[in-house]
């Protein structure tokens, strides 16, 4: 891998703080705290500073999260480099998270902006900020096409979203749901968005078969590369070449047993157990 539902919808009215009992009130348990790469990649590049305060307030919930919607689909784009992708703007942030996280966020007193006014509690679907509202979506086995938090989750950016799999079925969804209420304009832009994201796995698909990952390859550089660190510095290692190297088949010939320095730092044998005399205690 490389580097590393846009919906015109109205939201729900705030709900009254003094309507709503004290034991139905959440507040957050801790601060809210920032990633700092994730806020770089949604502030700055994105340019969208309401979608990273809304991360910090949903990280300091405690609870499992993830974006799924327009908003993961613009950050797979920008993952994977597809130009016509990274030009969707998302109009809010969909949010899907456990039943019970969802149970919590539903109910945090989120701040108005307003100077003087009190934090206001929210339901299921609030505005965050004047420009940024945000559905929340419980993952459940009763909502397969959402996808399971954290089984079907990725971290791009430093930041939890839902797969492209996923996101392909909730689109190939949500456009079954508009064409039964006769909403064209969603099923359009739903299938323009499920264009996208075949483009999208095919995409990511291509570039694995480019790079595939050699995980036992990587791991005999990685030792090849610590192995001639270790003795670099060695006196007895011939012609620059460490023998440990080539005794374990990263290149050059093996050294021969005889001329071997008996040290205990070099018994590294991966392939045999250490020879061991009648009397029990291995050689030295």
């Amino acid at each position: 891998m490389p580097r590393n539902a846009t919906a015109d919808r109205t939201p729900s009215p705030p709900r009254d703080p003094d309507a709503a009992s004290s034991s139905g009130r959440a507040a957050l348990s801790t601060p809210p705290r920032s990633n700092p790469l994730r806020r770089d990649f949604l502030e700055n590049t994105l340019g969208n500073k309401d979608l990273a305060d809304l991360a910090d307030m949903l990280d300091a919930s405690s609870h499992p999260w993830a974006l799924t919607g327009s908003s993961a689909l613009l950050m797979w784009a920008h993952e994977l480099g597809d130009p016509q992708a990274m030009a969707i703007v998302p109009h809010d942030a969909d949010v899907v998270s456990t039943e019970t996280g969802v149970d919590v966020l539903s109910r945090v007193r989120v701040p108005t902006g307003v100077e003087g006014e009190r934090p206001k509690e929210r339901g299921m679907c609030f505005n965050f900020t004047e420009a940024l509202s945000v559905d929340l979506i419980a993952s459940s086995a009763r909502k397969k096409s959402f996808g399971v938090v954290p089984d079907d989750v990725h971290t791009l950016f430093g930041t939890p979203v839902m797969s492209l799999e996923v996101l392909l079925k909730s689109k190939m969804a949500a456009g079954r749901f508009a064409g039964e209420i006769g909403d064209t304009a969603k099923v359009m832009q739903s299938a323009r968005h499920i264009e996208l994201i075949r483009t999208l796995i095919a995409r990511r698909d291509a570039l694995r078969i480019a790079s595939p990952v050699r995980p036992a390859q990587d791991r005999q550089r990685y030792l090849a590369r610590t192995i001639g660190h270790l003795d670099a510095n060695r006196d007895d290692a011939p012609s620059g070449r460490s023998p440990i190297v080539g005794r374990f088949g990263f290149g050059g010939a093996p050294e021969p047993a005889a001329e071997r320095p008996r040290r205990a730092f070099r018994r590294l044998d991966f392939d045999a157990a250490p020879d061991r005399s009648p009397g029990g205690s291995p050689p030295h």
